[in-house]
């Protein structure tokens, strides 16, 4: 996932580090991102996810959330 999120990232997701690991229904995820606010951090975090998921798609994985 680290892998596949690290090729997803670009210069503008201002990608720091992640952290992964895995949890009962799947894997929990940590990014840091660079930015001034938690706001532009959520945005650029949500965008890089986003394209991740596309990804994983073309992968033939499905992608779902579970309630914490």
């Amino acid at each position: 996932m680290q892998d596949l999120l690290w090729a997803n990232a670009h210069a503008d997701h201002a990608l720091e580090h992640i952290r992964a690991r895995a949890v009962p229904h799947g894997i929990a995820l940590v990014l840091f991102v660079r930015a001034d606010t938690e706001a532009v951090a959520a945005d650029r975090a949500h965008s890089l996810l986003s394209n991740a998921v596309v990804s994983i798609g073309r992968l033939g994985y499905v992608v779902g959330s579970t309630p914490d």
